[in-house]
């Protein structure tokens, strides 16, 4: 438990540490993508993730792929995967985004100098993944609406500080939801919950409920959710900077904007840091895309925890898409649309979202 930490506490980059991550370890080559907005990509997200999921396969050799955000003085979106099935990715998102703009790179991580710090963090559900992060129809539903507003400003950092969002994801069968010897499968853990009759589970897993709509919801969407496609996701977030101070803030920062897809089953999103050497080794993870899964002593007692949805990728990382409203943001030229940041190459910390009345008088 000594390399945990509450809040995480940087790891300062040697020249070894650097050499290893950067030119040590086997690596994917990654693909930047800009979809342009005027075509019908921005609708597209769900259609994407389902053809990635068919051509990843879903077998014990299935492939993985990663879907980042890099934020550095621009942000740019990033996708790895293995050579050959990066090839079929391109093809997928040159057929849901006409005419993008797609570049390969080699490099796992941006730019590192001796002497900085790197900090690294992941984000887990609390609770075994047959609780949703969300469940369609619900008000307040936190991937209905706009994600953007809420969470890009948590992303952007001045000071030279980098920072990547990724989450690697691994196409998993639709028996992901069998959730062991305490829980039986979905559909038992469902009509439970609608009868308020579930108590299951042990340690910070263990959770009763009561009989109430609230539950007859989230028991139609725990049913629902089980036929789709859904990914084994394990979702990390990454910092360098110059700064010790900086590079830590800018972590928690960005982890705790999760938060705001805690909902009212109790599922909720936390972020575990990490500090000393254990910031090098889930740096290695990340550098490989690498997709974490439980034992399987543990998958028989708790299920399946890290099993996300094509609905719950999109809304998590953004992915233009149609089942959430997402707004106009031009990739190609980091342009303003309702509620991202206007026309600029750079993204300030103190970015002011929306474009409303007041903002249009200003500017006008």
């Amino acid at each position: 438990m000594g390399l945990l930490s509450t809040d995480g506490k940087p790891t300062k980059l040697t020249e070894d540490r650097i050499d290893r991550l950067y030119h040590e370890i086997d690596h994917p080559n990654r693909l930047e993508v800009r979809p342009y907005v005027d075509t019908a990509g921005m609708s597209g997200g769900e259609s994407l993730l389902e053809d990635i999921y068919d051509t990843l396969g879903t077998g014990r050799n299935g492939g993985t792929f990663s879907f980042e955000w890099w934020f550095r003085d621009q942000l740019t979106v990033q996708i790895t995967a293995d050579d050959e099935d990066l090839s079929d990715i391109q093809s997928l998102i040159n057929s849901q985004y006409a005419n993008s703009r797609m570049e390969t790179y080699q490099d796992p991580l941006p730019d590192a100098k001796v002497g900085e710090f790197m900090s690294v963090c992941r984000v887990d559900p609390q609770l075994d993944a047959i609780r949703p992060i969300s469940y369609r129809g619900s008000t307040g539903d936190p991937l209905d609406g706009d994600p953007y507003s809420s969470t890009l400003p948590k992303f952007v950092n001045e000071n030279n500080v980098r920072l990547i969002v990724q989450g690697c994801g691994k196409p998993i069968s639709s028996k992901w939801y069998k959730r062991g010897c305490l829980g039986g499968d979905g559909d038992r853990i469902a009509d439970s919950t609608k009868q308020g009759s579930l108590s299951i589970g042990l340690r910070e897993e263990t959770t009763k409920v009561v009989k109430s709509d609230l539950n007859e919801d989230l028991a139609k969407d725990m049913q629902t959710q089980v036929a789709d496609e859904t990914f084994r996701t394990t979702i990390r977030l990454i910092v360098i900077g110059p700064d010790k101070e900086d590079t830590q803030a800018a972590l928690k920062k960005a982890a705790e904007s999760y938060s705001k897809y805690d909902y009212a089953n109790k599922q909720k999103l936390r972020p575990t840091y990490f500090k000393h050497t254990r910031n090098i080794t889930e740096a290695e993870d990340v550098v490989r895309r690498r997709v974490r899964k439980r034992s399987p002593i543990g998958r028989f007692l708790h299920g399946t925890k890290n099993a996300m949805t094509i609905r719950e990728w999109e809304g998590l990382f953004h992915i233009p898409n149609g089942s959430i409203e997402v707004p106009d943001v031009k990739w190609a030229t980091r342009e303003s649309g309702p509620g991202v940041p206007r026309e600029s190459h750079t993204f300030k910390a103190d970015l002011d979202l929306g474009d409303g009345p007041n903002q249009q008088e200003a500017e006008s």
